[in-house]
């Protein structure tokens, strides 16, 4: 089981050597969870564990293992992402917070990534068996399209240069 009782503390917290929290903030954390929880819960718990913030280099693994998981879904269509260091840089730290450590990044993938990943490919801009470069551009995370847009969905059928007769 895992629980967010204390993320307040864990925002500001001091990180000594190695990567450990202070104390201070650790107590904070347990007093927490000793105040929300009752004492016969507690009891029945083996171990309440808190956790050191992630560390760059482990932020970037998580990032790099979401991502794997990311293209084993494109895997059907024979899509392969690339994405450059910064386009990386830029999901870990907008998918971490001190307070929820690594949860927000499935958030950001699907917003950033796969949402605009999927319009790509209904209006024919990204096809199957291609690679698609992701970077980032203005700090933003951009994913970029193949080909142009043929058609999408925002335009009206009579401003597009088609005649309903020329599809009977």
């Amino acid at each position: 089981m895992t629980s967010n009782l204390g993320a307040e503390f864990l925002v500001n917290a001091k990180v000594g050597p190695g990567g450990k929290l202070d104390n201070f903030t650790k107590q904070a954390v347990l007093e927490s969870v000793n105040r929300f929880f009752k004492p016969e819960f507690i009891n029945r718990l083996s171990a309440i564990v808190v956790f050191n913030p992630l560390s760059k280099a482990s932020i970037r693994k998580v990032v790099e293992l979401r991502l794997v998981e990311v293209q084993e879904r494109l895997k059907e269509k024979n899509i392969t992402l690339s994405l450059d260091t910064a386009a990386k840089d830029w999901l870990g730290a907008a998918g971490y917070s001190p307070a929820y450590g690594a949860r927000p990044l499935n958030r950001v993938l699907q917003t950033e990534i796969l949402n605009p990943l999927a319009l790509m490919i209904l209006r024919g801009e990204i096809l199957d068996g291609e690679d698609v470069n992701i970077t980032v551009a203005n700090n933003k995370i951009y994913v970029q399209p193949n080909h142009e847009v043929m058609y999408d969905g925002d335009e009206d059928a009579e401003d597009m240069d088609l005649d309903i007769e020329d599809l009977e």
